[in-house]
């Protein structure tokens, strides 16, 4: 032991039920983690990271929170072969990347928020989450109403935003990456039309070399999804994943690039009260044209100021806004013809077994809350 750090080798692996989205570890040997200092129950994350090529994890970055004290650890730990050999210990540092600030939204269920954590979800601005709610919630795609809505979603909650970029992704250019996708709390990749997906290897290798940075897309990029036009030009959508959350203001250190505030919430209720008897109703007696001229880019825009003045009427001590969300991902900083290894598949194609996974996991597909399986395309 030296200043309170135990270092000794950890056995690292990766299976394909429970340990997908980071290698899963363990201390070897166990006498290494002694009473009052790491013991058995700890909790372990394991970071991997490749190299520039490509090859396979050159390093582990460890973080250790004893179960006793609460107390967490970082470590540096050199692996060829999966087997950390050496420690060294890291600092945290801030990095130069500017600090942002603005409201991210998403459609929820009236208790999805307390049954589900605030993290490895995807949310949107508010342009992003009403093109959702057209699309997918409250209209059957292009086929009429939909009752009840999709997950039953029935609100829409708000949340003050601060994020700050690591100094990996910084360098260059940029202050987020990519939209993954999220679902049962697990990184998809990037999921395109069809429900193809790059798979949770692709969110690995790019959390490893660039730390857990809050990704996004700009509608107007077409990538990686909605890959075409739409009525709201202006959205934008955003992955939050939960090791890159932190409190108060973020550090830019890789597990601290994010933090966020409840900022209230609105019912789909009240927001189509205000254009009452239309032809979308749901139940049979609550009608409402507030979703009509789904395709309008004009009449889409109005939905969005109307449900910012019902914050702003409802939460007046609180801003209407920050300024306007933000969103700088570059696809050919990430990808290219050659780099882009990852093959693309749909990870929903035996719902039986999904299931069955969701089960063993104690996840449950409630998700179309701009965060799960929204991204799943049920449209085919």
């Amino acid at each position: 032991m030296s200043n309170g750090v135990v270092t000794g080798d950890v056995a690292v692996w990766r299976d394909e039920q429970f340990c997908r989205m980071m290698s899963c570890g363990r201390w070897h040997p166990s006498t290494l983690a002694g009473p009052g200092n790491w013991s058995v129950g700890d909790q372990l994350v394991l970071r991997p990271e490749r190299s520039a090529a490509g090859h396979a994890a050159t390093w582990t970055t460890l973080k250790r929170r004893n179960a006793t004290t609460g107390m967490t650890t970082t470590t540096g730990m050199a692996t060829t072969t999966g087997m950390a050999t050496t420690t060294g210990m890291t600092t945290t540092t801030v990095s130069p990347a500017p600090l942002f600030e603005f409201y991210m939204y998403r459609a929820n269920s009236e208790d999805a928020t307390k049954r589900y954590s605030f993290g490895n979800i995807n949310t949107g601005n508010l342009d992003g989450v009403v093109w959702y709610l057209m699309n997918e919630v409250v209209t059957m795609y292009t086929d009429g109403t939909r009752c009840p809505r999709k997950f039953n979603i029935s609100q829409i909650n708000r949340y003050r935003i601060r994020t700050r970029a690591t100094s990996e992704i910084y360098k260059v250019g940029m202050n987020f990456g990519t939209r993954f996708s999220f679902d049962f709390g697990n990184c998809m990749g990037r999921c395109f039309p069809d429900n193809r997906c790059s798979g949770p290897d692709d969110c690995d290798y790019h959390y490893g070399k660039y730390g857990f940075n809050v990704g996004c897309n700009n509608f107007l990029d077409h990538y990686p999804f909605p890959d075409g036009d739409t009525p709201a030009p202006g959205g934008t959508w955003y992955a939050l994943p939960a090791e890159g959350r932190c409190s108060g203001e973020p550090t830019g250190a890789k597990d601290c690039t994010w933090s966020y505030e409840d900022a209230g919430v609105v019912s789909l209720e009240e927001i189509e009260a205000t254009s009452p008897s239309g032809p979308n109703c749901c139940p049979a007696d609550r009608c409402t044209g507030f979703w009509e001229n789904q395709f309008d880019e004009v009449t889409t825009s109005g939905r969005v100021q109307a449900i910012q003045s019902a914050f702003a009427e409802r939460y007046p001590d609180l801003p209407q806004d920050f300024g306007p969300s933000q969103c700088d991902f570059r696809k050919d900083a990430w990808y290219t013809s050659e780099t882009d290894i990852w093959p693309l598949r749909d990870p929903w194609a035996d719902e039986n077994t999904a299931e069955e996974d969701a089960k063993l996991i104690g996840g449950v597909r409630d998700g179309a809350q701009i965060g799960s399986q929204e991204w799943h395309d049920d449209s085919t």
